[in-house]
């Protein structure tokens, strides 16, 4: 009696985690049905429409990086943050992105300073400048670019959105060895895999139509370069599971159903964005 009411419990526990499992896929769907069409609207329009959008994502990211960091969300670094990245942002759209960038450094040395009398360490003031501000500012110029800039964008949202699709629905069909296991348990190499391919199909396929000739422009160049954005998409969301195993956090926040905070959602994206800005820049 003993072994068959373990036995009826441990399938009892199975059945409820797979009704957990697909009512997460579920959120996750409905969610991007959702947001990805009014992402992808907001960046089609551009101008005043795109900029307010990024300042809303910036202030909501700067919350969550705090609480990653143990922080309540409302630390004075955490304020100060928001406040340099919105002004980066702000001067590089209206005077010029040589000049944001030196608010950029300033924000790095005030962010040090500030981690140091906070938390006793200078290493999460750092981190915290380059992670948040640089991609929020390269995302910025890339849309700014006149005649292409909408459809670097849209390349860029596309390769690390199927990305994550790819790598979700293949490390869960195929499963198999784990990629990082004491990082994040339940990534798969085969979803790594299957995110690379995800990212270099689209990437190559939508070079032609979104991206300019000028960037990747050689025979397969938008595959390797859809294969570059996937890695550095992955290695992002590698990081902040990285980052929240350290803090014993399970999610960034609760804002999107089914993936959790904004950081959640955006992590890939937010290494992904400087990779690209640097090989467009180097094409231009």
């Amino acid at each position: 009696p003993l072994r068959i009411s373990i036995a009826e419990n441990a399938v009892t526990v199975a059945q409820e985690s797979e009704l957990v499992s697909l009512q997460n896929l579920l959120a996750r769907i409905g969610s991007a049905v959702v947001l990805a069409p009014v992402t992808l609207y907001i960046v089609w329009v551009g101008g005043v429409t795109f900029f307010l959008f990024l300042m809303v994502l910036v202030c909501r990211v700067t919350y969550e990086w705090d609480r990653l960091n143990g922080g309540s969300g409302t630390r004075l670094s955490s304020i100060v943050l928001a406040t340099f990245t919105v002004g980066t942002l702000t001067i590089g759209d209206q005077f010029g992105y040589p000049i944001a960038l030196l608010v950029v450094a300033i924000a790095l040395l005030v962010q040090v300073v500030l981690a140091r009398y906070e938390r006793g360490s200078m290493m999460p003031g750092a981190v915290g400048t380059i992670y948040i501000v640089l991609p929020f500012l390269s995302l910025l110029w890339l849309r700014s670019i006149p005649f292409d800039g909408r459809g670097i964008v849209v390349w860029l949202l596309l390769t690390v959105w199927f990305t994550d699709i790819l790598g979700y629905f293949v490390g869960n069909v195929l499963a198999g060895p784990k990629l990082a296991p004491n990082i994040s348990p339940r990534k798969t190499w085969s979803g790594f895999f299957g995110g690379l391919v995800g990212a270099a199909l689209v990437g190559g396929l939508a070079h032609s139509f979104l991206m300019p000739s000028e960037v990747f422009g050689f025979w397969a160049g938008g595959y390797l370069l859809g294969a570059l954005i996937g890695v550095s998409a992955q290695g992002g969301d590698l990081g902040e599971s990285w980052l929240k195993r350290r803090n014993m956090v399970k999610d960034s926040g609760n804002l999107i159903p089914g993936h959790g905070g904004l950081l959640d959602r955006i992590d890939g994206l937010i290494t992904g964005t400087p990779l690209l800005a640097f090989f467009v820049f180097l094409a231009s």
